[in-house]
This record gives structure tokens, C-alpha cells and sequence, in this order.
């Protein structure tokens, strides 16, 4: 899987999904730190790679429109290692959710 991590995340949570065997990119890492959501859900459905973002956004029109799928971080502001720990925590459920098509994966 693909997975593009909005700019509230850490690009160490990119780093650890990388780990994991996937492809994972930061917005920064691919010219996309401040732009609109719009041109992210582009890029994502271009690159056929999940959105990781703690933004409700992606959840309302014209957003939610998109078939792109999303992987909502529903974590208060914690230290990156903390938050890996709960990814680690939820992943494998993650990654089976997302390939079983669910348009919307939280983490808690």
C-alpha cells in the first residue's frame, strides 16, 4: 500500500510506515506542505496512496466526493514515538481494513 501523510504528522510516522513495508510519503517530501487539501486528494488519487491525516476535512463535501480512502488520526498532540506506539498498537487491523476497501480508518 501507498499511504501520504498531511503536515500535522510526523514525518517519523512516515519513516515507521516505510518500516512496515509500504510506500509512505509526507507532504513536504513531495512539494505539497501548504497546499490545499484539493491538491492533496489529487495527489493521493494520482498515486493511488491513502491519506493519513488528522484533519476533518477530508470527511465533508467537496472533499468526501473523492474516492480516495483515509486514514483519520483521531490522537491528541503527543510525542511522535508515542503516537507510533499506537499505530503499532492498530496496524495490522489498519492495513486489513484499508485492503478490504473501507473508505475511512480511524486510529485511536
Amino acid at each position: 500500500m501507498k499511504f501520504l501523510l498531511d503536515e500535522h504528522l510526523p514525518r517519523s510516522l512516515a519513516r515507521w510506515i516505510a518500516r512496515q513495508g509500504h510506500e509512505s510519503f509526507h507532504v513536504l517530501d513531495v512539494a505539497l506542505g501548504g497546499r490545499p487539501d484539493i491538491e492533496i486528494v489529487r495527489w493521493a488519487l494520482l498515486h493511488q496512496a491513502v491519506i493519513v491525516t488528522k484533519d476533518a476535512d477530508y470527511r465533508a463535501p467537496p472533499l468526501s466526493e473523492h474516492a480516495v480512502q483515509i486514514l483519520w488520526v483521531h490522537l491528541g498532540n503527543l510525542r511522535s514515538d508515542r503516537m507510533i506506539e499506537h499505530f503499532a498498537a492498530q496496524w495490522d487491523g489498519v492495513v486489513e481494513r484499508l485492503r478490504g476497501g473501507e473508505q475511512i480508518v480511524r486510529v485511536f
